[in-house]
């Protein structure tokens, strides 16, 4: 699901677990942390060296059984749960949350231009019970086979990491033309000169097991001043 190098070691992420490569002459590889609640379809999402929020050094930083969690590998691994991403969404949308789906790839890294602010970018995909429709005929949605729906729009968080802690801020990449985004799946920061790092490409789309076409998207966004 993932690899990221952490206080310069190698560590990957499967389903379930995260391993931490142990180096020598025939390498082998320690399991770190264990999740018997992550599902194997949706798995350890998002591994990524951050800074130690309480400390020196960097945390894994990762996405499982929707929760946002880091491990300390200077503390013997300790978990620490970040957010509780279906509660915060529940509040954010308006709607019960019952799955959240975050960070497919890593958490992109981000310098803010201007205020030299350091901040995390990741997207994801979230689900309500079917039954929302009934409740909240105002919300848009992307139906698929099962026991949940998926929330219609294109959401994304910023990850800050400051004097008052740890804290999301929920976005969105919004169209009014093309209403069924259903997930950020990667953010980019623009490489071309030019654009000064203002400016981010999202691409996404999830089809949940749904037959789908025409449907993945790419967006550019460019950075507004405050």
């Amino acid at each position: 699901m993932g690899f990221t190098e952490c206080n310069g070691d190698f560590y990957g992420a499967t389903s379930k677990h995260i391993y931490k490569r142990v180096d020598g002459a025939t390498p082998t590889w320690q399991e770190v942390f264990y999740d018997p609640n992550e599902t194997n379809a949706t798995g350890i999402r998002g591994l990524t060296a951050v800074p130690n929020p309480s400390g020196t050094g960097q945390v894994l930083l990762f996405r499982s059984s929707d929760m946002i969690r880091h491990i300390d590998p200077s503390s013997n691994f300790k978990v620490t749960i970040e957010v509780n991403l279906n509660a915060i969404m529940s509040v954010k949308l308006g709607a019960t949350v019952v799955y959240s789906l975050c960070a497919y790839n890593d958490f992109l890294p981000y310098t803010i231009p201007g205020t030299g602010e350091k901040v995390y970018l990741f997207g994801g995909e979230f689900a309500y019970p079917t039954s929302v429709t009934s409740t909240n005929p105002d919300k848009r949605v992307f139906m698929a086979p099962g026991t949940v729906t998926y929330a219609a729009e294109g959401y994304y968080l910023i990850r800050y990491d400051d004097q008052n802690g740890i804290s999301n801020e929920l976005k969105e990449v919004k169209d009014t033309s093309l209403p069924i985004l259903v997930s950020v799946r990667t953010i980019a920061v623009s490489p071309f000169p030019s654009d000064n790092g203002k400016v981010l490409y999202f691409g996404g789309f999830d089809c949940n097991s749904q037959p789908s076409h025409n449907t993945g998207w790419i967006y550019r966004g460019i950075l507004k001043s405050k």
